[in-house]
């Protein structure tokens, strides 16, 4: 069996993408696309009943390569009801079809051809949050001062409310006196 290298793939992937695009263009179904690989003959489908695609395979010489390629949906939109930036592109003309690992549940986006040019997938920004980390070390508990109050400055007006709450409970006796002679009470409006 004769295996492919780098560029026979890559001439293979912009050739499927190529026929689904004409397809498409001429309203033609894409169960017309047909894709000879060294595993046999394979014809292209619809996805979701409105997108173009083809599933195949490649054979390796430790298995076989499962690939889709599908058209970018142009509907695809965001839990808000945006419009995917890539959906806007294809709305836009752009011709850009995914390429797909068929046997990874997760993470199978291997890149895309966009306007005839391979990109390949870039690793997300945002990772899993590891639960199992071990705590932090090092960690140093840190009080703010409490002050006397006969060092505190006059205060005219309304006493801001994280000036209050670094009283302790005992010092805040609001009913018996006015606290820095303003007669300020925290239940009052």
């Amino acid at each position: 069996m004769q295996y492919y290298n780098a560029a026979q793939k890559m001439t293979l992937l912009k050739s499927i993408v190529a026929a689904i695009f004409s397809c498409k263009a001429q309203k033609l179904s894409p169960e017309l696309i047909s894709v000879p690989t060294n595993c046999g003959t394979f014809k292209g489908k619809w996805f979701a009943s409105t997108l173009y695609g083809v599933d195949f395979d490649i054979a390796e010489p430790n298995g076989k390569m499962l690939i889709r390629v599908i058209e970018q949906n142009p509907n695809k939109t965001d839990a808000a009801g945006n419009r995917k930036y890539h959906a806007n592109l294809a709305v836009q003309g752009h011709q850009i079809a995914w390429v797909i690992d068929r046997s990874k549940k997760e993470g199978g986006f291997l890149g895309r051809i966009q306007d005839g040019e391979w990109i390949p997938s870039a690793e997300r920004a945002t990772q899993p949050v590891n639960t199992k980390l071990p705590a932090p070390q090092n960690i140093q508990q840190v009080s703010l001062p409490i002050y006397e109050e006969e060092t505190l400055p006059e205060i005219t007006g309304s006493v801001p409310e994280f000036i209050i709450e670094h009283f302790s409970e005992e010092e805040q006796a609001w009913e018996e006196e006015p606290l820095f002679g303003g007669g300020y009470d925290p239940d009052e409006p």
